[in-house]
């Protein structure tokens, strides 16, 4: 990826409301000078922490939700080509999982970040993106058990 003060490259956020948007929001230092873009809910949580920034918004409810994965794994075949970014990263949950897939097809670099507050069970959404992840990221050495090729970050919170 290009250097963290290029605007020429673009990330794709893509995030579920609630603890897994905070996870993403307090790693801003890390991504603050890319341009970017987000994917998440029309929910008023999200609405308040992402209203300065350019977001589309994904199909809600994703847990265990065939249709609206579905409908968000079209939406991301709409959306990357459409956003043309360099890297997809998100903490989860569900609707990563359709733009994790989609961004595969299109050659679209992928980073997953393992929420903390599961550190001895794995994540659901953290399984299914262990295997399609180019970069797959857990907060502490309990989570890499589980995780065994993954990347230790230093504790988001």
């Amino acid at each position: 990826m290009a250097n963290s003060s290029d605007k020429s490259a673009k990330l794709l956020l893509v995030s579920s409301s609630g603890g897994h948007l905070k996870h993403l929001t307090e790693t801003a230092s890390a991504w603050e000078n890319y341009e970017r873009v987000w994917v998440s809910f029309k929910q008023p949580d999200v609405q308040a922490a992402l209203e300065n920034e350019r977001v589309h918004w994904a199909y809600y409810p994703t847990t265990r939700n065939i249709k609206n994965a579905i409908r968000n794994f079209f939406l991301a075949l709409k959306v990357i080509p459409q956003e043309k970014p360099q890297a997809v990263v998100s903490a989860g949950a569900g609707v990563a999982v359709p733009f994790f897939v989609a961004a595969k097809l299109f050659r679209v670099k992928t980073m997953y970040i393992e929420c903390y507050d599961r550190p001895t069970l794995p994540t659901m959404t953290g399984k299914m993106l262990y295997i399609l992840a180019d970069s797959f990221n857990v907060q502490n050495e309990e989570q890499q058990k589980n995780f065994p090729d993954s990347t230790i970050l230093h504790p988001i919170f």
